[in-house]
């Protein structure tokens, strides 16, 4: 297989997420207001009930969910497989507005079809995958220390240091961490990240493909990975001081007004504070959601472009 332009797929991307802004927002206002809006209906809920909720997990750390937290659980588990259809629709809309093959009116994207089923089928695999890899090491776990301790109590290993052998113990396991980790991050990126580019313009389940055609290329996955995400974290420090300074600023200068005092008191004495200002936030969490979006998802249209230059239109 080709080999993908480290550097010239970031200036793509980055050209594409700062140059692209209004199309790229014509594709997610609709979605993320439809995910915002039930956010929002099930948190607010949930934030009055804060208090007692940090409680009971404080004095019941191993205890089952707050009683308080219980009757959200059925609308929890709804907005987690909204989010994922959400996610897919805006995978498939930016990622045909980078390959162009985005049809339809710029300031909104419907198309919802079997491309996001496609992506949505792909992202249940892995997650089934992720699911039968964790039970795995959990059953190798389990059966290593069943083996140790017994070899350990009267068996082969006996005779052994216990502190010594309990070194070797860690190191083990943290030798074995870091390979599973190491393990995962590659499979990962040969799987996912031209995973959205194949789904969309094959009009095919690109699990396989996008394994195939990441081959020799991980590193240079990696690369365009980091610096990215540099660049995403610049971007995240600056939103912080935007957002969270002024929140802290007004619940320090709100909070002596509304009577605050201690328990459930004060944390509904910062909900009032907080909740004019969420409408600000929201707007400028909208306004630059269009350029984490394009860097998430352009480089590996980009990238797919580079090694298949004319891919197939709809």
């Amino acid at each position: 297989m080709g080999k993908i332009p480290v550097w010239h797929t970031v200036g793509q991307a980055l050209e594409f997420a700062f140059g692209r802004y209004l199309p790229i927002l014509g594709v997610l206002w609709l979605p993320l207001l439809i995910l915002g809006t039930c956010e929002y209906f099930l948190i607010v809920p949930m934030f009055k009930n804060i208090a007692a909720i940090a409680q009971f997990a404080a004095t019941h750390p191993h205890a089952p969910p707050p009683p308080e937290l219980i009757p959200f659980q059925p609308y929890t588990a709804a907005f987690d497989v909204l989010a994922y259809v959400i996610n897919a629709w805006i995978a498939v809309g930016i990622t045909k507005e980078a390959l162009g093959l985005r049809r339809g009116p710029r300031f909104v994207y419907l198309s919802v079809g079997l491309a996001e089923l496609r992506l949505i089928g792909a992202y249940l695999v892995i997650l089934a995958f992720a699911i039968a890899a964790g039970i795995a090491i959990a059953i190798v776990v389990l059966c290593t220390v069943v083996v140790g301790s017994a070899l350990v109590s009267g068996g082969a290993l006996a005779a052994l240091d216990p502190h010594a052998l309990t070194k070797w113990s860690v190191g083990a396991a943290a030798a074995f961490g870091t390979v599973f980790v190491c393990a995962l991050i590659y499979f990962l990126a040969r799987l996912m990240f031209l995973l959205a580019p194949v789904t969309v313009a094959e009009g095919r389940f690109g699990l396989w493909r996008s394994w195939q055609l990441s081959k020799g290329n991980f590193w240079r996955i990696f690369a365009i990975a980091l610096l990215i995400g540099l660049v995403m974290l610049a971007l995240e420090f600056v939103l912080l001081l935007v957002i969270v300074v002024p929140a802290v600023f007004a619940i320090a200068h709100g909070l002596p007004h509304v009577g605050a005092g201690s328990g459930p008191a004060a944390f509904d004495a910062i909900f009032k504070v907080l909740r004019p200002l969420a409408p600000i936030g929201a707007l400028v969490l909208l306004a630059v959601m269009p350029i984490f979006y394009g860097l998430s998802l352009g480089p590996s249209a980009f990238a797919y472009r580079s090694l298949m230059p004319e891919p197939k239109t709809e």
